[in-house]
């Protein structure tokens, strides 16, 4: 501050001053804006959501794809911090062919802090949906000589 004014204007001591008065505004506000930031989300997972989590997966491995959907389900609302779950759940979505939700839900997670450790695993799952989406398109055969009542036919898969 004594720079840009007159140096003969400011005594020595009005210098420390202000100096002085500078540097407690600078300490107080730093303090004050690090204790207003929150807390990190606590992202844990205790042993019922843990026995859950395997039950999912095994569930999901096993190809019952609504046991693993309802105890996805049950485990993120218990704890919906819960990374590998988001994961597993939109690769589940991916799987049965919802594949906006799936989308959708892993676009969410890999937004979020807990997506974080997950993101090659989150890019491949989005990379796969768009595989499987296009896939998913090109079996309708659409037919233009057909009223909009007649559902189109679908290839069979080779």
């Amino acid at each position: 501050m004594t720079a840009w004014i007159w140096t003969s204007f400011i005594d020595l001591e009005m210098t420390f001053g202000i100096w002085t008065v500078t540097a407690i505004i600078w300490i107080v506000s730093t303090v004050s804006a690090v204790s207003s930031f929150p807390q990190p989300l606590v992202s844990y997972r205790d042993e019922v959501t843990d026995n859950l989590f395997i039950d999912a997966r095994d569930a999901y491995l096993a190809g019952d794809w609504l046991k693993a959907e309802t105890t996805l389900q049950t485990i993120l609302t218990l704890s919906p911090t819960d990374g590998e779950s988001q994961l597993l759940f939109g690769t589940l979505l991916r799987r049965v062919g919802r594949f906006k939700e799936a989308k959708k839900s892993l676009e969410k997670l890999a937004r979020s802090d807990s997506g974080q450790p997950w993101q090659h695993a989150i890019r491949h799952e989005l990379s796969l949906i768009n595989r499987d989406f296009q896939e998913n398109q090109e079996e309708i055969e659409p037919n233009a000589d057909v009223g909009p009542n007649v559902v189109p036919h679908r290839r069979k898969a080779a």
